[in-house]
C-alpha cells in the first residue's frame, strides 16, 4: 500500500530519531479526537514497514456528558481495525474536588496514572502520545507566562523515557488535512473550545494574534525549542560532571558545598536534589535562596517533609524521616545508628576511636543524639559543633557516646581524656563508617577538643 505523504514524513522522523526499534510493542493514547485518531492510523499503516505491534488505551474522564459516547466510539473503531483496546474510567471532577486540584491538572494525573499502569500491564515498550507542534507552542507560551527559566521551556520531547511523540513537529492544521483526506472519523471534545481553561485561551486567542505578527510563528517556536534543547543537552553534560564531583547522597540527605559553584549551578543542583525526593522547586523558592545566600544557617521548605538547609558553606536537601535517638552498647560487636557504624572490640580498627574501661561497657555505654542543654567542660555542645565546622543539618542525629550523664566522645568534635584505665582491661569504640566523612576536609584529631 502506497503511503500518504503525511505518513511518509512521520515514518522518516521515526527512523531518523530512532523512536521505535523493530519489534516494538506500542501503546497509543487514544482520546478519539482528531490528533490521536490520526496518530493511531499513521502507526497502523506503518506497522508492517516498521515491524511494530499496536495497542490502544482510552481513559474516560467523566467530565462531559458525551464521555461515554467517546468511549463507545473508540471501542467500535478499534474493534473494526482489530486493535486491542484498554479502557479506564475516573470521575475527574470528584477527584479534583477531593484533592483540591484544577480540572486540567487532575485529568492529566488520572490519565497518566492509567496509561502508565496499562503500559506495564500490557507489556508495551512505548507509549505513543499525539502531541503536535501547536501543543508544543501552547505549553511553551503557558510556561513563559507562568514564569520559567530558559531551560524550563523544554516541556515536550520526541522521546522521553518510554514516551514518544511522533507528531510533535507537525502542525495541527496538517493533521486535520490528513484526517480529512483519508476520511478518518473522530469525535469533537467541546471543552477544547472553552476559553476558561488556560491552554484553550492560548490556542484560541493568543496564537492567532501571534500569527498576525509573524505568519511563521510555529517555525519560530520550533526553532526556539530545538536551540533550547541543544543548550539543555550541553548544560546537562557539564552539570553531570560537576554533579558527580560535588553532590553527596547521604541517606535522607543530598549535600553539596556551594563555595565554588555559580548561581546557575546552585539553582540546578537544588532542582536536581528536589526532584530526587519528588519535589519541583519553583522560582519563588529559588529567589528566596539567593536572597539569603550570604546569610548564616537557615532552612526553606520545598515540599511535604522536604527541606533545603544551608550551614557553614554547605547546602542540604533532606527528606524528614524518623531516626534512632538512643542505643545501648553492652557487648563487643558492630552497632549501626543513623548511617553511623561503630565496632566495639578489644583492638583499634579505625583512625577514629576512643578507648574506655571495660566496666563502662559492662554497665552499659550509650550512643544517643543531642539534647537541649548538652554541655561539655563548660562549653555548649552547639559551640563545639560550630568550632569543628559540622554543618547544622547533621547535628540532630549526630551520635554522642555517653556513660551515665557524661559525654565521652563526639566523633570529629570532642574526646574525653578524664578517665584513667588499665590497658589490659579496656575496650575500643571504633568509628567504621560516617555519613559526613566524605565532606570533611580535615582528618583525624584536628577538629576534636579535649577536656
Amino acid at each position: 500500500m502506497r503511503l500518504d505523504d503525511f505518513e511518509f514524513r512521520v515514518m522518516k522522523l521515526i527512523l531518523e530519531e530512532k523512536l521505535l526499534p523493530s519489534h516494538s510493542k506500542v501503546l497509543v493514547a487514544l482520546s478519539g479526537g482528531v490528533d490521536s485518531m490520526a496518530l493511531l492510523n499513521v502507526l497502523l499503516n506503518l506497522s508492517e514497514r516498521l515491524n511494530i505491534e499496536i495497542e490502544a488505551a482510552h481513559f474516560n474522564h467523566k467530565i462531559r456528558s458525551e464521555s461515554d459516547l467517546d468511549e463507545r466510539f473508540v471501542l467500535q473503531y478499534c474493534r473494526q481495525k482489530g486493535v486491542p483496546l484498554h479502557i479506564g474510567r475516573g470521575d475527574v471532577p470528584q477527584y479534583c474536588k477531593k484533592m483540591k486540584m484544577g480540572i486540567e491538572e487532575g485529568a492529566r494525573k488520572l490519565r497518566y496514572d492509567f496509561l502508565n499502569s496499562i503500559l506495564k500491564e500490557a507489556r508495551c515498550d512505548f507509549l505513543a502520545l499525539a502531541h503536535n507542534l501547536d501543543d508544543l507552542m501552547e505549553t511553551m507560551i503557558h510556561r513563559i507566562i507562568r514564569g520559567t527559566s530558559p531551560l524550563g521551556m523544554i516541556s515536550m520531547k520526541l522521546k522521553q523515557d518510554r514516551k514518544i511523540r511522533p507528531l510533535l513537529y507537525v502542525r495541527r492544521e496538517e493533521i486535520e488535512e490528513y484526517v480529512k483526506r483519508c476520511e478518518i472519523p473522530f469525535v469533537q471534545d467541546l471543552t477544547n473550545f472553552d476559553i476558561k481553561y488556560t491552554r484553550n485561551f492560548i490556542r484560541i486567542k493568543v496564537i492567532p494574534l501571534l500569527r498576525k505578527i509573524n505568519p511563521r510563528v510555529h517555525e519560530a517556536f520550533l526553532s526556539l525549542n530545538l536551540s533550547t534543547k541543544m543548550l539543555a543537552e550541553h548544560t546537562a553534560s557539564q552539570l553531570e560532571k560537576r554533579y558527580k564531583d560535588t553532590i553527596k547522597i547521604l541517606g535522607n540527605r543530598i549535600v553539596f558545598e556551594i563555595g565554588n559553584l555559580s548561581s546557575f549551578e546552585i539553582a540546578e543542583f537544588i532542582k536536581l536534589a528536589g526532584s530526587y525526593w519528588g519535589v519541583t522547586v519553583n522560582n519563588s523558592q529559588l529567589s528566596s535562596v539567593f536572597k539569603n545566600l550570604k546569610s548564616g544557617s537557615w532552612k526553606l521548605k520545598l515540599g511535604k517533609n522536604v527541606w533545603l538547609r544551608k550551614s557553614l558553606g554547605f547546602m542540604c536537601v533532606e527528606k524528614k524521616t524518623p531516626f534512632t535517638e538512643k542505643m545501648i552498647l553492652n557487648r563487643e560487636g558492630i552497632y549501626e545508628m543513623n548511617l553511623w557504624k561503630f565496632a566495639v572490640s578489644s583492638s583499634r580498627l579505625s583512625l577514629h576511636y576512643i578507648v574506655v574501661p571495660r566496666n563502662m561497657l559492662e554497665n552499659g555505654l550509650v550512643l544517643r543524639t543531642r539534647r537541649a542543654g548538652d554541655r561539655i567542660g563548660g562549653e555548649k555542645l552547639k559551640d563545639l559543633f560550630i568550632s569543628a565546622r559540622i554543618p547544622e543539618f547533621f547535628r540532630d542525629n549526630f551520635p554522642l557516646l555517653c556513660y551515665r550523664s557524661e559525654i565521652l566522645w563526639v566523633p570529629y568534635v570532642y574526646i574525653s581524656n578524664r578517665h584513667s584505665y588499665n590497658e589490659l582491661d579496656t575496650v575500643v569504640i571504633n568509628l567504621l563508617e560516617s555519613p559526613i566523612s566524605c565532606i570533611l576536609k580535615e582528618e583525624r584529631f584536628e577538629r576534636r577538643k579535649k577536656f
